[in-house]
């Protein structure tokens, strides 16, 4: 008998949508709706990313008004990729089998005079989020003060907008979101464009998504 329950799940979250536009269901349903017991998603990812301790001069600390011992190179399979210094952070995850990571880069850079006008004072080591993949790559680099989130797969998160970190393309700004082990479900509810205002379905490891349109008024 053919299974077809991935095609019952779809019509009714549709049915969903379109019997009230204000789609007030129970988001936790969608785990169970979309899971498909039979299916086993792959995810065999190698990686060989490393960070390790460097030590810099103390003419380069003194020059760089650096205070902080834990700046490190990135290494894979035992060979350093560049001399860019980084560091873990409290956020950071490298080398725990995850297709992309996230830690701090940490660029050499100068205040500005609304900070403070002492020469001496004005060089310092920045700490800037950035998504490096399992090669050691920068995928994407952040301002200071941004606060980015890996969602998972190809998908991370900042102010509340979903992009994918190959392409750099903005799937919605969504404040309600729920995920499963391949899919992330966002309620793209007050988009300007009415036409993509639904649940938007994005596979995590694929980037492509499905969007289950609310019924217009």
């Amino acid at each position: 008998m053919k299974n077809d329950t991935h095609k019952w799940n779809i019509n009714m979250l549709k049915d969903m949508l379109i019997s009230d536009p204000e789609y007030p269901f129970n988001w936790n349903f969608l785990i169970d709706l979309f899971e498909d017991p039979n299916k086993k998603t792959e995810k065999v990812i190698t990686t060989n990313i490393e960070l390790r301790p460097v030590e810099l001069s103390p003419e380069y600390r003194e020059k760089w008004n650096v205070h902080s011992t834990d700046y490190c190179n990135i290494y894979k399979d035992g060979v350093k990729i560049s001399d860019t210094l980084y560091r873990k952070g409290g956020m950071s995850r490298l080398g725990e089998g995850d297709e992309y990571s996230m830690i701090l880069k940490c660029p050499e850079a100068y205040y500005e005079d609304n900070i403070t006008k002492d020469k001496k004072k004005k060089r310092h080591l920045e700490n800037q989020s950035v998504i490096v993949d399992k090669n050691g790559i920068e995928k994407v680099n952040f301002d200071n003060y941004d606060s980015p989130y890996l969602q998972g797969g190809l998908i991370y998160s900042l102010n509340s907008k979903y992009y994918n970190i190959e392409t750099g393309e903005l799937y919605c700004d969504a404040h309600t979101s729920m995920k499963t082990e391949e899919f992330i479900f966002l309620d793209n509810k007050y988009d300007k464009d009415k036409s993509k205002r639904g649940v938007m379905k994005i596979n995590k490891f694929n980037g492509t998504f499905e969007l289950f349109k609310e019924k217009m008024i």
